[in-house]
């Protein structure tokens, strides 16, 4: 999805409309969507070892740590977590985890149907046909500007054209 929606899933499911949040809500009773139509915080560097699933209460905020973007949670994330730990009768971190990786699941998958449904009305073009949102663009330019490519068929424009290619799909991530 970052080859299309270039930001956070916070920020994303943020900018959402209850009203676009179907997946999630044919997944979470009712009265408990409020709760998770946002991005759940996660003990990313807690997490070292199986037996930590077992664990039986939240760690303390301090430990809310990511070193994958050196921040620390907030005392309001901290509490919407303690929030979601209680409400949903948690019995250990496995249950945070599950519901956690669920609700990050299913945040993605509206986002991104939303995102699919502007592309289908604008350029009825399907995102989901192309890997990234360049190949879209590029798909969009050819069809709104009507352009007709043509066929390579001189052996020697193959060649030069073949010659050029360098590999496939890249990508540089954050670590």
């Amino acid at each position: 999805s970052l080859q299309f929606l270039p930001s956070s899933l916070d920020k994303l499911a943020n900018n959402l409309d209850e009203c676009y949040f179907r997946i999630l809500s044919s997944q979470i009773e009712p009265e408990l969507l409020p709760l998770l139509r946002r991005k759940g915080v996660y003990p990313y560097d807690y997490f070292d070892c199986m037996e930590k699933f077992n664990e039986t209460e939240l760690p303390p905020r301090e430990l809310f740590y990511n070193s994958l973007n050196d921040t620390h949670i907030t005392e309001a994330e901290y509490n919407h977590a303690c929030t979601v730990f209680q409400t949903f009768n948690m019995q250990s971190l496995r249950d945070y985890h599950n519901l956690y990786v669920k609700t990050d699941t299913l945040l993605l998958a509206d986002v991104f149907e939303k995102f699919r449904s502007l592309c289908l009305t604008h350029f009825k073009i399907d995102a989901c046909h192309t890997f990234t949102l360049p190949g879209y663009a590029w798909q969009a330019c050819l069809k709104m500007t009507r352009v007709e490519l043509e066929l390579l068929t001189d052996p020697t424009m193959h060649l030069f054209v073949e010659r050029g290619i360098r590999g496939g799909v890249s990508m540089i991530s954050n670590r």
